[in-house]
Parts: structure tokens; C-alpha cells; sequence
């Protein structure tokens, strides 16, 4: 019975997003202006790792709840990350067995790819409404999303096998 009470803790999957948030929010030296800018998508980034590992359990509602909560701590218009992390979090649960399968280059790249297209949209949306992006700085948010790729899948793949979680 205790095995069964393990097996569906959705506690986990929250607490990481909650940790990748409290990492997105993170405050960074006055200094690292830079580093600021081109910081990890780390909520999406995680909401990717567990449609996933457990598509039948996260999937397009946890990446709109994920992209409501983001566009209300961030102060971006409401929505903007909503739509691109439920675009992207589709692709991700459709192709997830294909992806799922793939060496850790290939996903890292699939990442790559879909962290472009969420930035994409997202500059698109802003645009529309005469907001300021910077240049190189917000497209170098995809590459460091896309380097730690690996350590956010075997970091949240450990502590799932760990917690049990199925």
C-alpha cells in the first residue's frame, strides 16, 4: 500500500516546478546583467522532462498553469507564456515516445528547437504590443535552456526513480 501512495505523489512534479521557478526569479548579481538575461527556461524546461516521463499524468493543463503562474510572477502579459508552453508542451506529448527514445543529443536539440519556437511566438506576442526584446541576449536564453537540458533530466529522472514516482 505504501508502494501505491508513492507511485502517484504529485507533490513531486509541483515541487519541481515550484523549484523552477524559485531558479527563474533566482535574483543574480547587480553585476550579471548578462547572465540574467540569457538565464535557463527552468519551468518549462521541467514541464518538458515530465510530459515526458509521465505524459498521462502532465501534459497541456500543467503547461498552461505553468504559463499563467510565469506571466503573473514575471509581470508579462497574461497569457503569452501560457500559449507557448501549452504550443510547445503539444509537440512535446505528441512526439514524446519518438523523443522519449532518442539519444540525449537528439533531445537536447528537440529542446533546442522547441525553446526557439516558444521564444519565437513569445516575440511575435510582444511585439503586437510594442514591447522592448533585446537582441542576441533573448535568443541566448534557448542555448543555455538547451545546455541544461541534460543535467534537468537526469537531476528530475533520479529523483523520480527515487520517489517512486509513476
Amino acid at each position: 500500500m505504501n508502494t501505491e501512495v508513492k507511485a502517484n505523489n504529485n507533490w513531486v512534479i509541483y515541487s519541481t516546478i515550484l523549484l523552477g521557478f524559485i531558479l527563474l526569479i533566482l535574483p543574480l548579481s547587480k553585476y550579471s546583467l548578462l547572465l540574467a538575461q540569457i538565464r535557463p527556461e527552468f519551468p518549462i524546461l521541467i514541464v518538458y522532462y515530465w510530459c515526458l516521463a509521465l505524459p498521462e499524468r502532465t501534459g497541456l493543463a500543467t503547461a498552461w498553469a505553468t504559463g499563467i503562474f510565469q506571466d503573473s510572477l514575471t509581470g508579462s502579459l497574461i497569457g503569452i507564456h501560457a500559449l507557448t508552453f501549452v504550443l510547445t508542451a503539444f509537440i512535446m506529448t505528441r512526439f514524446y515516445q519518438r523523443i522519449r527514445v532518442s539519444s540525449m543529443w537528439s533531445q537536447t536539440f528537440t529542446v533546442l528547437g522547441l525553446i526557439l519556437f516558444h521564444k519565437l511566438i513569445f516575440l511575435w506576442a510582444t511585439s503586437a504590443t510594442n514591447q522592448q526584446i533585446l537582441g542576441f541576449q533573448y535568443w541566448g536564453a534557448a542555448i543555455t535552456s538547451a545546455i541544461f537540458w541534460p543535467l534537468i533530466f537526469f537531476g528530475l529522472r533520479n529523483i523520480r526513480k527515487q520517489l517512486g514516482v509513476r
